[in-house]
């Protein structure tokens, strides 16, 4: 069954990190683009950090079993 929704999406392919911070405590990657609101979500393997988590959320875990 398919319920139609009113919204629109973009999809953004970062392929240069998935964020860390440089020196004067700016982020790059995926984390930058959620941080700054430009994504609302980032999907991929992210390792958790501290720093990490002090500016985005992160859900719990979800893993394959192959």
């Amino acid at each position: 069954m398919l319920i139609p929704l009113n919204f629109a999406s973009t999809v953004f392919h970062e392929t240069d990190s998935y964020g860390s911070m440089s020196g004067n405590r700016t982020w790059n990657g995926m984390v930058s683009l959620v941080y700054s609101g430009v994504a609302d979500i980032g999907i991929g393997e992210f390792m958790v950090t501290k720093e990490r988590s002090e500016v985005v959320a992160f859900t719990d875990t979800v893993g394959l079993a192959w």
